[in-house]
């Protein structure tokens, strides 16, 4: 049953409205006037003017375990999957949800045949479930998929996608990987092949349609020596165009050393047919810290990220952007970031530490530890960047009877947001303050989730109420996020895509919704123009849905 909002829940401006409209005048021309001050009152508040959406709630329910993923399906309409360890096995359950509700459930069987098998991902192709797994038999290293019913049940045989033979003698053993693109129109399924450091490293891959037809698929060969290249992006486009970037190392004396200092060129790469069409990028002497591809559907990739520069971790940002079709670069740009944005949130103390630093030439303040998120080409051809900062801190222990224990702190805190203009411009670079610190528990609370149009950002993230006015705008202050009961709420923030500007307020409470939101469990789902909540309350969820 699908839940409704109570008075108790909604925000204050709404339950106003509502007041107000409850006592409407029974004379006519006094409702006439009445209707008129009622839609002047609408106007101030910006919750009618998009700046807030409306959620659509499930009940509070019990769970069958912590959710794994959320996949939708169609509007309405959405698959989790949720895993349970013990002693002897992992059991993988599905269920399907319709308005909120568990309509069929059942386990994945990691089986193939009679052989044991091992699970290797779930995809959603033309609304139909598709189970990957992978089983190491007769001397091959074989990938099934299996494909689900809407009752959540194996229906028919496991399909062979690939395989290829095992080699004893050859220690790095190859892997399977699955990519799908952003409009869910192409699957991609990557195999390498085993082989030795100082061998070049073989692939083979396939591509699908969302019918599961076979497009193409072929062998290429890595140009470098397995020590010296590192493949570290693969990305499938919404035209079903198969890229890799490629970093090639220098080598010193003992064979080689493969970080970013060491980093000799990056390599864009364009497979095709047995064939790999290579774009050399040039950075002219900066190191690459992080980078991700994106494109658009007139065959334009854009790839960007985060560079660096001496000894510096992170100092700016870059892009560049690609014809593939016509295979040259149509522009490229480097922006640092400006002394002011680095250290705008530091302490005196921090500043005066990075101050003497520089002065024995040791470089100046830089940003560190940022995971690039997400990277969107808008149809206008501008891109939207988005980065955090995450990092983990491990400590170690030993109690009276010397057992040690080990405590890992998890860090997600400030965003950084950009926007390249069509015109190759760095139109603005926003940043976004948070604090999340949580004990041994992976940030499962942590984080952000977000989506995207032409014209605005909408962002969510667990925060303090300490943060936000008595009217739930942000008052500016950096309180570490809590995820108690009485003083944790859910940021909504709003970014104009056009100015950069940011509108951030207290979307709602835990005490409001008798959960915790989990932010990396939301999904985008642009295909249905819905974005879908997860909270979670011990052994308790409940799911919301935001229209788009």
């Amino acid at each position: 049953m699908i839940g409704v909002f109570l008075l108790h829940k909604l925000p204050k401006r709404l339950l106003f409205l509502v007041l107000l409209y409850s006592i409407e005048p029974s004379c006519f021309v006094m409702r006439l006037v009445y209707k008129i001050f009622i839609g002047f009152i609408c106007l101030l508040f910006p919750f009618f003017s998009g700046s807030q959406t409306e959620i659509q709630w499930s009940e509070l329910q019990k769970s069958n375990g912590f959710i794994g993923e959320v996949l939708p399906l169609r509007a309405d309409q959405f698959y989790t999957t949720r895993f349970s360890n013990n002693a002897m096995m992992q059991t993988i359950f599905l269920a399907r949800h319709t308005n909120f509700t568990v309509d069929y459930k059942g386990k994945i069987k990691l089986n193939v045949g009679n052989s044991m098998a091992s699970f290797v991902d779930l995809r959603i192709l033309n609304n139909e479930v598709y189970v990957f797994l992978e089983d190491k038999m007769d001397g091959k290293h074989q990938l099934f998929c299996q494909k689900y019913s809407e009752e959540c049940k194996p229906e028919g045989d496991a399909r062979l996608l690939a395989e290829y033979p095992l080699v004893r003698s050859i220690g790095k053993s190859g892997y399977f990987s699955i990519l799908q693109s952003k409009n869910r129109k192409f699957l991609s399924v990557e195999y390498q092949l085993q082989s030795r450091k100082e061998e070049h490293e073989l692939f083979s891959y396939k591509i699908f349609s969302d019918q599961f037809e076979l497009i193409s698929e072929g062998e290429y060969e890595s140009p470098y020596v397995s020590r010296l290249a590192e493949f570290s992006n693969h990305y499938l486009s919404n035209t079903g165009d198969y890229f890799l970037a490629c970093k090639v190392f220098e080598q010193n004396e003992r064979g080689r050393v493969q970080d970013a200092f060491s980093l000799k060129k990056v390599l864009i790469m364009h497979v095709k047919q047995d064939e790999l069409e290579e774009f050399e990028l040039e950075f002219d002497g900066r190191k690459i810290v992080d980078m991700r591809f994106s494109s658009d559907d007139n065959r334009i990739l854009t790839f960007t990220g985060l560079y660096g520069e001496g000894m510096a971790s992170v100092t700016g940002i870059f892009y560049f952007r690609l014809d593939f079709d016509q295979q040259e670069v149509l522009d490229d740009g480097f922006e640092p970031f400006e002394r002011d944005f680095i250290t705008q949130d530091w302490s005196e103390k921090e500043k005066e530490h990075s101050r003497r630093m520089e002065e024995r030439g040791k470089g100046g303040p830089s940003l560190y530890d940022f995971d690039i998120r997400e990277i969107v080409t808008l149809s206008d051809g501008s891109i939207i960047g988005m980065l955090e900062q995450f990092y983990t801190q491990t400590y170690t222990s030993s109690d009276v009877s010397n057992r040690l224990r080990s405590t890992t702190y998890y860090h997600f805190n400030d965003i950084i947001l950009y926007k390249v203009s069509p015109q190759g411009v760095f139109s603005w670079i926003q940043k976004i303050p948070k604090n999340q610190i949580s004990i041994n528990d992976g940030g499962y609370f942590s984080s952000v989730a977000r989506y995207i149009t032409d014209s605005t950002m909408y962002m969510y993230f667990n925060d303090h109420r300490l943060n936000y006015d008595e009217n739930g705008n942000w008052n500016k202050e950096r309180n570490p996020t809590s995820f108690r009961k009485k003083s944790n709420c859910l940021a909504f923030a709003t970014i104009n895509l056009n100015s950069g500007t940011v509108d951030r307020q207290n979307y709602f409470s835990r005490e409001e919704t008798d959960a915790l939101a989990v932010p990396g469990k939301f999904v985008s789902d642009y295909p249905n123009n819905e974005l879908i909540l997860v909270l979670q309350d011990g052994r308790k969820e409940k799911f919301g849905v935001v229209r788009f």
